[in-house]
């Protein structure tokens, strides 16, 4: 019962091994394969090794491709179709293929991290290692180290994903210009400056500027340095929360953070000056690029004191706009 077949690979695919060949249908194996990919191993060759067939069945379930007849496996139209859904599937492609600069490129254009499996030479081609970074930033990690040295190969990199920049050189890391343009686009970006750049007071400010979580990746002097935290605590006083542990107990500082907080026309309820001791945002709070404030009802500060303002409660209720100031 043909109908009875297809409900039972519909269900589970791996069926498909106690079904003798004459009865199996293109139907059933189409059925059985969408459901598991690897239930093409047990198809007759009258389908495993149908070209069309094969192609038909990669534009629907990809990962079929492995348990397809050698052929198939080989085919550069299966192997494109297939490598355009999951990049790793290349791999599989004859090594004569992946010198193949069309074949690549056109599998780079859609999934950039392919091109970690492309010949050396096709990994110094500029003009495909731009398309693959355009498509995935990420595919930076396996241009040659020349590529990795071209500013614009970089940027366009970093636009897509601003991790990315750990695999620029370190000559571009270094760059005062290179850097400042990757922190415009993403102020993360100075994660992967140099220590120099890193420990330029003018150079971190201008990524604090652009969001003030960048401070988090300045060096520990300027962590450490009072007169730095005093000049830019006025650009988002959330900076506090990077700063040494001393410096966000510091009287002075927190008190000038408050102020900032009150003057700021964008605050929306209150901010960490506002809690007697500031403490740090968890090491592993997100590095969204969206505003932040904290919520104080959930996890991400540890609050040491905050009996004035209700307990444990306060993150279920409004605060005021302007919250009393300790005596």
């Amino acid at each position: 019962d043909e109908q009875f077949l297809l409900r039972a690979v519909s269900i589970n695919g791996l069926l498909l091994r106690h079904i003798d060949h004459r009865s199996q249908t293109e139907e059933i194996v189409r059925r059985a394969v969408v459901q598991r990919p690897e239930a093409l191993s047990f198809a007759s060759a009258k389908y495993a090794e149908d070209r069309d067939f094969v192609l038909s069945l990669v534009r629907e379930q990809p990962d079929c491709l492995p348990y397809a007849g050698k052929a198939c496996k080989e085919d550069v139209e299966i192997l494109t179709q297939a490598a355009k859904a999951d990049w790793s599937l290349i791999k599989m492609a004859p090594k004569l293929l992946l010198c193949d600069r069309s074949f690549v490129l056109e599998v780079v254009s859609q999934q950039g991290a392919a091109l970690h499996f492309a010949d050396e030479e096709l990994r110094d081609d500029r003009d495909l290692v731009l398309l693959a970074v355009h498509s995935d930033g990420n595919a930076l990690e396996f241009a040659s180290e020349r590529l990795q040295g071209d500013e614009e190969v970089v940027l366009t990199a970093c636009r897509q994903a601003w991790e990315s920049l750990e695999h620029a050189s370190d000559s571009l890391k270094s760059s005062a210009e290179t850097m400042r343009k990757a922190i415009r686009i993403d102020a993360r970006s100075l994660k992967f400056a140099s220590e120099a750049l890193r420990d330029d007071a003018q150079f971190v400010e201008e990524a604090v500027k652009l969001d003030w979580r960048a401070f988090r990746f300045a060096s520990s002097y300027l962590k450490s340095d009072r007169e730095f935290l005093m000049r830019i605590v006025s650009l988002d006083p959330l900076v506090l929360n990077y700063a040494s542990e001393d410096l966000r107990n510091d009287p002075e500082l927190v008190m000038l953070s408050n102020t900032s907080s009150n003057n700021s026309d964008n605050s929306s309820g209150p901010t960490v000056a506002n809690i007697t001791s500031i403490t740090n945002i968890t090491s592993n709070s997100s590095d969204s690029i969206s505003p932040f404030r904290p919520n104080f009802g959930g996890s991400s500060f540890g609050l040491q004191n905050f009996s004035n303002f209700g307990g444990p409660g306060l993150g279920r209720r409004p605060f005021p706009k302007r919250l009393p100031q300790k005596p």
